[in-house]
């Protein structure tokens, strides 16, 4: 049985290209479509025709070499730095259609000459062979013939005969008369998940020993190589891979759309700890301070991120709110202020040039630095904001400074005026206890998913994403980067090499659009300023940043 997911992805494929017989449908056969759809994307109607295949800007393998090529197992060289990885076959004679491949149950196939505004380039049309339950193992040409006939069997009656759809059927039968396309199997890195609870695998000992560890293509005819991470492009106006070669692009006026992903490294300048870090809250955390039972006590020593954890504040508020206690105060006596980090972002805006702020930070620095509200996503939430499980009412970041204060013992020892234990603070409007909690996402709770319109109408229009102050390694955050189109310019800026992971490449020979900035943060983003000349600009905001920040300019 196919799944729905998979039986999407084959609607998807001609979702545009079926679009004027959608709309000769009943009105509930429209909705039970795009229904059926949005399991894969959001469903949108398209009102000019896709490009037909030859305008595709894609470069076909040449048809007129026939030589063989060596398969490649899964014992693979993989790079030092591990990155998702594809094996491209260019099948350019018959004896390639009779390749071997195998897929593993996490990986994607797809074909580029088949690409659609649906599936747009440079990977183009994705078969919908999945079964995420086994490998699939198969020949080229088996893989054709079976996607072509999942496409006469799986599209819905009242569109099967539709010129469109019988176009796209056509299409990939053709691939089989004269043998001249490619076959990508994609690899997809693992992603850990913040918020909601990480996806385990599937617990299948039967079929344990029947799954490929690495996907493969064995030897045969055609071309086979093998990449790691997604290069993209190189876009007009990027003269080099570095801040020089990014300032110029900025410059050029081809760089007309900024979007921004931060995290806490973004925040360490202004006296905020960083949490994965070397000397992050996660690496420092003792268990033993905190006001917990001993079973979770072993538990957070287990997995310090345990504090976070909406179980453990469902069962003991305690230990979240004594590690929250002296940033909250920070924050209300404005201990805590923008980074010139904070304030590059705010000359981006200042420029028209800011289109959007990704942030997995709950501490509001952005707004403080004068980045309007709007333009600002906060994935993780706000600790600004406070209310109560019971009765919904809302405090303020002052009346929960105080609370904290008055309730909540200093787990660092600096504070003589704290409580010498922690008690559960009541609810100012209906006086329950331990029900008061910041409006921030914990462990095993959703994200805002007000990052999904982003991720789907906003990124995909950005000339340049810049990625600071993140390991770029939980999702959904860090899926940003695979959501820019394929010559969007991708800036890191962190204290240590981080990104490959979401697929960016930083190496030659395969470097294209991708920037690693490795240092001090702000540092390197006062030097980028001072290349565009937006030096004295920055500067005249040094009295409202850090003071660390101020003192780096």
């Amino acid at each position: 049985m196919v799944s729905v997911r998979a039986r999407s992805r084959v609607v998807v494929t001609w979702i545009y290209q079926a679009s004027s017989v959608l709309a000769m449908a009943p009105p509930d056969i429209r909705d039970e479509f795009r229904t059926t759809c949005s399991y894969y994307a959001s469903w949108r109607p398209l009102i000019q025709a896709p490009p037909s295949f030859a305008e595709v800007a894609y470069t076909a393998p040449s048809a007129s070499t026939s030589y063989k090529s060596p398969g490649l197992g899964s014992s693979i060289s993989a790079p030092s730095h591990p990155q998702p990885r594809r094996l491209i076959l260019t099948v350019n004679c018959p004896e390639a259609l009779e390749r071997q491949l195998v897929k593993t149950k996490e990986a994607t196939i797809s074909i580029p000459e088949l690409a659609d505004e649906a599936s747009p380039p440079p990977w183009g049309w994705e078969i919908a062979c999945q079964d995420r339950f086994n490998d699939l193992r198969c020949s080229v040409r088996q893989l054709i013939v079976d996607a072509a006939r999942r496409l006469e069997t799986e599209v819905p009656p009242w569109l099967r005969d539709s010129p469109p759809i019988l176009a796209q059927i056509q299409a990939v039968r053709g691939l089989l008369d004269k043998p001249c396309f490619t076959v990508v199997i994609h690899e997809h890195a693992r992603w850990a998940t913040a918020g909601a609870a990480e996806e385990k695998p599937e617990d299948d000992a039967s079929n344990a020993a029947d799954l490929a560890k690495a996907s493969s293509i064995g030897e045969g005819a055609g071309r086979l190589r093998e990449m790691f991470g997604d290069p993209g492009v190189s876009p007009v106006g990027l003269p080099s891979l570095d801040l020089d070669g990014l300032a110029a692009f900025i410059r050029s006026g081809a760089c007309r759309s900024v979007a921004l992903l931060t995290g806490a490294g973004i925040s360490t300048a202004s006296g905020i700890p960083d949490y994965r870090g070397a000397g992050g809250l996660w690496k420092t955390l003792s268990p033993e301070v905190l006001t917990a039972t001993a079973e979770q006590r072993v538990r957070i020593t287990r997995d310090p991120e345990h504090a976070a954890h909406i179980d453990l504040f469902q069962e003991n508020p305690l230990p979240l709110l004594e590690i929250k206690r002296g940033f909250v105060q920070g924050l209300a006596q404005k201990a805590w202020r923008p980074t010139a980090a904070h304030f590059f972002v705010r000359l981006l805006h200042d420029h028209g040039l800011l289109t959007r702020v990704l942030t997995q930070n709950i501490d509001g620095l952005h707004q403080d630095a004068g980045v309007p509200e709007a333009k600002v996503t906060e994935i993780h939430g706000t600790i600004r904001t406070v209310y109560c499980t019971s009765c919904g009412g809302k405090v303020s970041l002052d009346s929960f400074s105080e609370l904290l204060q008055r309730h909540l013992k200093d787990i660092t020892g600096q504070d003589a005026s704290a409580p010498a234990a922690s008690t559960l603070m009541p609810c100012p409007a209906c006086g329950s206890a331990g029900t008061l909690r910041p409006d921030t996402v914990l462990f095993g709770e959703p994200v805002n998913q007000n990052f999904k319109p982003v991720f789907r109408d906003e990124l995909p229009n950005v000339d340049l994403l810049i990625i600071a102050g993140t390991s770029v390694a939980v999702a959904p955050a860090g899926k940003a980067p695979s959501f820019v189109r394929e010559n969007c310019v991708r800036l890191v800026v962190n204290d240590r090499r981080v990104g490959e992971n979401a697929g960016l490449n930083f190496d030659p020979p395969d470097a294209a659009r991708d920037i690693m900035a490795e240092g001090d943060i702000d540092a390197l983003l006062i030097v980028l300023a001072d290349k565009l000349g937006w030096r004295q600009e920055l500067e005249a905001y040094a009295s409202e940043m850090s003071t660390s920040s101020a003192a780096k300019l």
